[in-house]
Parts: structure tokens; C-alpha cells; sequence
């Protein structure tokens, strides 16, 4: 079993939570009060999200970033619910830890051009659409 933490909202958080963990998916103002925090080491898998600056994750000591799709942002509500969504749900389809982090970094830029929570998640065809092609 992989499991997934995201310290969203942000409390107070253990060692033990992270040592159970296999990928760690924050926000810069997350990931910086866990490095503040924790002495613990952290998991395999680090994926922080910057907003409007991107994403980016950390495997094996090596450090990817992902640019951030250039939308006007409307309502930002939903963004890190729908990228964690998107994540995970990709992850799991695909195995592919680049691909689903870029899925998810598209379904939360068509959430943010968008009012509201839920009914601004997109649908896998308009994640497939706004990325170009169909990924299925």
C-alpha cells in the first residue's frame, strides 16, 4: 500500500505521521513549518505546490519543477483539494509519479479559473482537453 499525506489544514504533526508515509504533498507555507517542526526524515516522495509558481517534487535527491499553466485565477478555493484529487487518482491509474503530478497541476489551474469548491473540479475529458490530447 502507498499512502499519501497532505497536512492540509496545517496542525500539529508528529514524526510518527511522516515515518508512515510514503508521499508528502504541501504548500510552501506547509512544507516550511514541517522543515521548522519535524526531525524526523522525510518520505521518498516530496511533491510542494507553489501556486502560481508551479509544482515541484523531490525523488531520490533529485529535484523537478513543473511550471504553472498561465490562467487568470478567479476563486483558488479548490485548488490543492482538486490537485490532490487529480494526484492521487492519476497515481494510482498510472503509476507514473511525473505524469500524474502534471495531470494534477492541470486540473487545479482549470479549478482556479472558476467559482466556487466542487463545482469547480474539472471532469478527466476537460483535464485531457486543457493538456492537449487525450492522456487516457
Amino acid at each position: 500500500m502507498t499512502t499519501l499525506f497532505n497536512p492540509a489544514p496545517m496542525g500539529p504533526l508528529s514524526d510518527t505521521i511522516l515515518e508512515n508515509t510514503d508521499i508528502l504533498c504541501a504548500n510552501d507555507l506547509e512544507m516550511k513549518a514541517i522543515n521548522q517542526t519535524l526531525s524526523g526524515q522525510l518520505p521518498m516522495i516530496i511533491i510542494n505546490t507553489h501556486g502560481s509558481k508551479g509544482v515541484s517534487f523531490e525523488t531520490n535527491g533529485s529535484i523537478t519543477r513543473i511550471d504553472a499553466y498561465d490562467v487568470t485565477a478567479r476563486d483558488t478555493t479548490a485548488a490543492g483539494d482538486t490537485f490532490i484529487g487529480a494526484f492521487i487518482a492519476e497515481y494510482t491509474r498510472l503509476r507514473s509519479l511525473e505524469k500524474a503530478i502534471r495531470y494534477a497541476n492541470a486540473a487545479a489551474a482549470i479549478s482556479v479559473t472558476r467559482d466556487g469548491a466542487q463545482k469547480s473540479i474539472p471532469t478527466r475529458e476537460e483535464i485531457n482537453r486543457f493538456q492537449g490530447g487525450d492522456h487516457s
